[in-house]
């Protein structure tokens, strides 16, 4: 399936109007086909990104996520999410390696993202100290014209003051204070039903690649010590 099937926009849509479990259970059937329809579109983004990308042998189960929340700690209550996604990345979504997210959510709000959402303090220091030795290359890559039409500046929280260890003068005190490194950008809504929505994701698959791969190289230590 080339497309977001309308199978799952309008499940997803329905659940948000009626996210109890009474309701899921008597719509088992309808989420049980915008699932199938999810991966199987997901299956075409796989098999297209794996033309640039070691995803050999992943299929849907191993990037997709469970519609189920973790309700446990939450004050938000409602039991499942209202929306599809994925975490495209070697290795699946439960890997090091950071992926390319895709998020299906009805009302203009799919997007697609990657980065590092939530690094350990012991990453944050490996990402801060290479920053501190040398910027340049996540620099020449935030900075490429295309990558900022595409997602515009680098996201996600940021201390308001300066890190431990780094003077609030330093020349890169803006990327230090990152907490998370991540970009993201809204789906074009009309390109969800469109045929060449595979080919719209894997272009910017492709512009987000480098960002992808500096993370991984920085953060993922079993690629420091090849």
């Amino acid at each position: 399936m080339k497309h977001i099937s309308p199978h799952v926009t309008d499940f997803l849509k329905d659940l948000s109007a009626n996210n109890s479990r009474e309701w899921f259970q008597e719509n088992k059937k309808r989420y049980q086909a915008a699932k199938k329809d999810f991966e199987a579109f997901i299956s075409e983004v796989l098999a297209a990104f794996g033309q640039h990308e070691e995803l050999t042998g992943l299929k849907p189960k191993d990037v997709c996520f469970r519609i189920f929340r973790d309700i446990r700690f939450s004050p938000d209550k409602t039991p499942y999410k209202v929306n599809m996604s994925a975490a495209i990345a070697k290795g699946g979504r439960k890997s090091a390696y950071h992926p390319f997210y895709i998020h299906i959510e009805p009302g203009g709000r799919s997007f697609i993202g990657g980065g590092s959402w939530a690094p350990s303090g012991e990453q944050l220091a490996k990402m801060r100290q290479e920053i501190d030795y040398n910027a340049d290359e996540l620099k020449k890559i935030l900075s490429d014209p295309t990558f900022q039409k595409t997602y515009g500046a680098l996201q996600g929280e940021t201390l308001k003051t300066s890190p431990r260890d780094y003077p609030a003068d330093h020349p890169e005190i803006d990327l230090l204070r990152h907490k998370q490194f991540v970009v993201s950008t809204e789906i074009d809504k009309k390109m969800l039903s469109s045929d060449k929505l595979v080919d719209y994701l894997l272009e910017r698959y492709l512009i987000m690649q480098p960002f992808l791969r500096f993370l991984d190289y920085v953060l993922v230590d079993e690629l420091r010590e090849e």
